[in-house]
C-alpha cells in the first residue's frame, strides 16, 4: 500500500486492526493518512441485504476536527447513517461480538 503521508497505513496487519476498530465503533477515520492536516470521518449506509449501499462523511482540517471532537462526530455520523439506512429501506447488519 502506498505511503501518502507519515500517517498512512501501509502494513496489512495495521489495516486489519483498523478495520476491526471500524466495525466495532461503526465509523472510520482518515487521520491525515491521505493528506497532512486533513481528517475525514465516514459511516456506511446499508441496503436491504445489509450490504453497503453508500457512505456519508465529513472532512475538515485537524484544527476543526480535533482529537477531542472525533468520537462525538463519529457517533453523529454513525447515527445518521443508521437513520438513512432505515429511511431507504435498508437493514443494518447484525452486530458481531
Amino acid at each position: 500500500m502506498p505511503r501518502l503521508t507519515e500517517k498512512s497505513i501501509v502494513r496489512p496487519s495495521d489495516l486489519f486492526g483498523e478495520l476491526e476498530k471500524v466495525r466495532r465503533q461503526g465509523f472510520a477515520v482518515d487521520d491525515e493518512e491521505s493528506c497532512m492536516g486533513l481528517r475525514c470521518i465516514a459511516s456506511v449506509v446499508y441496503k436491504d441485504s445489509s450490504e453497503p449501499l453508500a457512505a456519508i462523511s465529513v472532512s475538515g482540517t485537524t484544527s476543526r476536527i480535533t482529537d477531542d471532537r472525533l468520537p462525538a462526530l463519529g457517533e453523529i455520523l454513525r447515527e445518521v447513517a443508521a437513520e438513512l439506512t432505515l429511511a431507504l429501506g435498508g437493514v443494518m447488519p447484525e452486530a458481531k461480538s
